[in-house]
């Protein structure tokens, strides 16, 4: 299990450290600063992808804060992100499940996930 919680790389990398689980580094070469909380299922899905050796398509997007036990948190203008990630040419999106959103259609496939384990099916399975 790959959970965590925060924003910052070092923190991330700290209470990957803490849990013990495989070793690596998050690291981005140009020295990118997030504060946002919403990169960490895009952050948790590439350590899964890496942990299983099996590559996430290149059309995902991933915008939702994790827990430490494991559950898909809620994230601020989800609305805004998703009509983003459809400008950008996502064909599908990871956010939250405790995400209230509005029966209005999106071009983008909205995939709700409330723990890491559905994030993990839903990618594997």
């Amino acid at each position: 299990d790959y959970y965590w919680t925060g924003t910052k790389w070092q923190q991330s990398q700290q209470k990957i450290a803490v849990n013990q689980e495989p070793n690596f580094n998050l690291y981005d070469s140009e020295g990118i600063k997030v504060d946002d909380p919403a990169i960490d299922l895009a952050v948790a899905a590439a350590i899964l992808s890496s942990a299983e050796d099996i590559p996430i398509p290149t059309n995902f997007c991933f915008a939702a804060e994790v827990g430490l036990t494991g559950e898909i948190r809620a994230i601020s203008r989800v609305e805004e992100r998703i009509r983003e990630a459809e400008k950008l040419g996502f064909d599908e999106i990871f956010v939250s499940a405790y995400n209230k959103l509005p029966k209005e259609a999106y071009a983008i496939k909205v995939q709700q996930v409330k723990r890491m384990d559905d994030l993990f099916a839903a990618l594997f399975a």
